[in-house]
């Protein structure tokens, strides 16, 4: 947690080349998918961090979607891309070079999920079998 009311602290140990000694990254979960039951089927969350000499600017910022199920429809990731711009933020994905999407349907193919009965902290088991078993229809 930081001193900025829903802000964490990311703590990650990348070395580039590019941007040397990235560290202490602020993380904003900036929304939400309300589930019929009251969880959520995924959020969005901004990263950002400015350089030490904050007349600089930004010295680098990220998206990161986060779903239940690791392969989506197109209108599930126009509705998070709609909800990102409603908060101010689409300018983040439509800045060079985009967003980078990750193709988790190889995940899928090769078994790398966890099983079914993985302990509780594992989550989204039940969403790839689900997504296999579409997928044998």
């Amino acid at each position: 947690l930081t001193d900025k009311p829903g802000v964490f602290k990311g703590h990650w140990s990348g070395h580039s080349i590019f941007n040397p000694n990235l560290t202490d990254i602020d993380n904003t979960v900036v929304d939400v998918g309300l589930a019929a039951n009251g969880t959520y089927n995924w959020t969005l969350e901004f990263q950002c961090k400015e350089y030490d000499d904050s007349s600089k600017g930004i010295r680098f910022a990220a998206l990161n979607f986060y779903h239940k199920k690791p392969v989506i429809d197109q209108w599930e990731l126009d509705l998070m891309m709609d909800r990102l711009r409603a908060r101010g933020l689409g300018w983040i994905a439509e800045t060079t070079p985009g967003l980078t999407m990750v193709d988790q349907q190889k995940c899928i193919d090769q078994d790398s999920y966890p099983a079914l009965d993985a302990k509780p902290y594992l989550c989204g088991q039940k969403a790839v079998q689900e997504q296999k078993q579409k997928q044998k229809q």
